[in-house]
């Protein structure tokens, strides 16, 4: 198949799409709501995924060969995927500090015998496969999704992970391009916003990016879901996260 230019689809969702910061493979875009811009793609989630230019999901396209997964559990129709892009499985930390800081992708935060691993096969096959499907949200969730089922207030949504933790959180509030706080400049999604993402388990990463926006979002594919592209990966909840933000109950 064809591969995809990415640059080039975010600039035909400029309509519905919030980009923000630079990557190698696509310019950032400012969200315009004017009419007659549509977000809509002609393909799948996974055709969309594997088909980008420059291989930017390559390490996420591994882990799901292999867990084994199905390819199709990303193109049942009504479904929000967060594909990850490499860095998020492979980085070292970034500098900075806070939430300013990249924590460092999977491989990094979860070592294995104190090593970072260099390829998936580290791992047991099921705890890819719970990782993966968890970057697969039950609910098509948009930005006007999301502002009419909560108001933008911070909900957990339920994932295809199956091990009792499954849930993706969303928040939506307005965000000062200037220092990084809440302001007023444009409105942007943050992403698991919970208390212990990227603390629990990890004490290197303590204080870290717990704050996360999609890269690019909105995106919707030919099936009617919808893709928010991820530069960091999102982990599982615990327990007491769970008791103290709603899960959404349509």
């Amino acid at each position: 198949m064809k591969k995809i230019n990415i640059s080039y689809l975010l600039a035909l969702a400029s309509a519905s799409v919030i980009i923000t910061g630079c990557m190698d493979f696509q310019k950032p875009y400012d969200y315009d709501d004017s009419p007659g811009i549509s977000n809509e793609i002609d393909m799948t989630p996974w055709e969309f995924i594997t088909t980008a230019e420059g291989g930017v999901f390559d390490r996420f396209i591994e882990a799901v060969e292999y867990a084994g997964i199905d390819p199709s559990e990303f193109d049942e129709p009504g479904l929000t995927i967060f594909p990850i892009i490499n860095q998020a499985v492979a980085n070292n930390p970034g500098t900075g500090t806070g939430t300013n800081r990249f924590p460092g992708g999977y491989w990094y935060m979860y070592q294995v015998n104190g090593i970072k691993p260099e390829s998936w096969s580290a791992y047991p096959k099921e705890q890819v496969r719970q990782f993966v499907m968890n970057h697969i949200m039950k609910y098509p969730v948009s930005y006007d999704e999301f502002l009419s089922q909560t108001g933008g207030a911070k909900t957990f949504y339920p994932t295809k992970a199956t091990n009792g933790y499954g849930y993706i959180s969303l928040h939506m509030l307005t965000y000062d391009e200037t220092d990084g706080s809440q302001g007023s400049d444009i409105i942007k999604l943050w992403v698991n916003d919970f208390p212990s993402h990227y603390t629990k388990d990890n004490p290197a990463a303590a204080g870290h990016a717990m704050h996360i926006s999609p890269r690019t979002s909105n995106i919707k594919a030919r099936n009617g879901s919808y893709i928010h592209i991820m530069e960091h990966f999102l982990d599982f909840p615990t327990d007491e996260d769970l008791r103290i933000v709603p899960i959404y109950n349509p």
